[in-house]
This record gives C-alpha cells, sequence and structure tokens, in this order.
C-alpha cells in the first residue's frame, strides 16, 4: 500500500478530507446567511452556484472539483456506479441538495465518503463508512435477503430501504451544521429527512450495483 499507510489509516484520512470540506461549504453557506461583508466573492460562487451539485475532493489532491448537471450525462463510471437518473431529477435538479464526495485509491482499497449537504439550511449529513467496503456491502445483502426469505411480496431493496430508515439513528452517519443557525427546528427536521432519503438511495443504488456483479 502506498505511503506506508494501513487501510484504517487511509479510511480516517479520507474521512478528515471530507469533513473538511464539507466544513468549508458550511462557512460559505453561514456567510450568505448572515450577508458577512468580507466573504471572498469567487469562494462563494464555488460553492453557492446552483448549476454546481456534485464536489469531488481527495486527500491525494489540492484542488476541489465540481461538477453541473449537465456533466452527469457523460456517463462517467463513478457517476454510473452511484447515481441513477430517478436520484438526479429527485434530489439534485432542485439545486437545494448538493452530493459531496472524497475518494482515496491505493493497489488493494478504494475508499469513498459521501455527504450531503442542504444549502438552503446549512445542514450536512456525512456517512462515515466506506461505500465501496465490500464486506459491508455482502453483509447488507445477506442479512436483507434472509430478513425476507419467508416472504415473496416485498424486494430486497425495498426492505433494506425501510430497515436503513428505522435504524438510521445508530447508522454510521454524522450530523453538521454551521454555528448559530437558527433556521427553525422543523425546517432543520425536515432538511435532515431530505438528506437522509438522498444517502440512503445512493446506497441502495450502489448496493443492487454490487449485487448484479456478485450474481
Amino acid at each position: 500500500m502506498p505511503y506506508g499507510f494501513t487501510s484504517d489509516e487511509m479510511s480516517d484520512q479520507n474521512l478528515d478530507e471530507l469533513i473538511e470540506v464539507v466544513t468549508k461549504c458550511l462557512v460559505c453557506i453561514s456567510n450568505q446567511h448572515t450577508g458577512k461583508p468580507d466573504a471572498e466573492k469567487n469562494i462563494l460562487n464555488f460553492w453557492l452556484d446552483l448549476e454546481s451539485v456534485i464536489f469531488l475532493t481527495s486527500p491525494d489532491m489540492e484542488d476541489i472539483y465540481c461538477a453541473q448537471l449537465s456533466d452527469l450525462n457523460t456517463h462517467d463510471e463513478l457517476f454510473e456506479i452511484i447515481l441513477d437518473q430517478s436520484i438526479v431529477s429527485t434530489f439534485l435538479t432542485s439545486q437545494d441538495l448538493v452530493l459531496l464526495i472524497s475518494v482515496k485509491q491505493s493497489q488493494s482499497l478504494y475508499d469513498l465518503r459521501i455527504a450531503g449537504i442542504d444549502r438552503s439550511t446549512g445542514c450536512a449529513l456525512v456517512r462515515t463508512q466506506n461505500l465501496f467496503d465490500k464486506a459491508i456491502l455482502e453483509q447488507n445483502i445477506n442479512i436483507t435477503k434472509q430478513a425476507i426469505s419467508a416472504s415473496l411480496d416485498q424486494n430486497w431493496l425495498e426492505r433494506y430501504f425501510e430497515d436503513k430508515a428505522w435504524l438510521f439513528g445508530v447508522a454510521p452517519y454524522r450530523r453538521i451544521s454551521y454555528p448559530g443557525n437558527s433556521i427553525h427546528k422543523r425546517v432543520i427536521g425536515n432538511s435532515y429527512r431530505r438528506l437522509r432519503s438522498f444517502l440512503l438511495s445512493i446506497e441502495m443504488h450502489t448496493l443492487a450495483k454490487f449485487n448484479s456483479l456478485e450474481e
């Protein structure tokens, strides 16, 4: 493994990178909401441009890259794995929600962390586990299929979504917002429910892709 990192160290580094980038975006949202006069215009424009819906970073890159809605039609391999047209049209075309991705790759590990941010409320939800962790993917598929083995009335992905939504409070997700966020609690709650549905949809799509490769 390059740089002498263990898989755990790489994972921690990638998660730290994602949270740092999430924080940068939330600072800009806070500056916009509070009308902070010394906020740099070009930084605000980068994070708050309504056409930009995906931001990609890595501990191995100095720059952060953004993708617009039109870029999602290029059949990029990564986007095809984690997104489909339904996810894009349901969540990203609103231009409030954005997806942040941090990737770190080695010869034996592809570590991908995701976070959703609601720019209208300044709320972020970070998925702390590696989305491409094969052991976790296999475990989630097996547990879900076993739970519905006695019934053929429900698709296994539907059951997975219901179970994960129910267990979401103890799942590996982290809520983040900017200090002093004064938006009403009910609005904040609705925002986190949207973000939860957003990330769960990505998780389900990735799981289905993985399952089709394994079958």
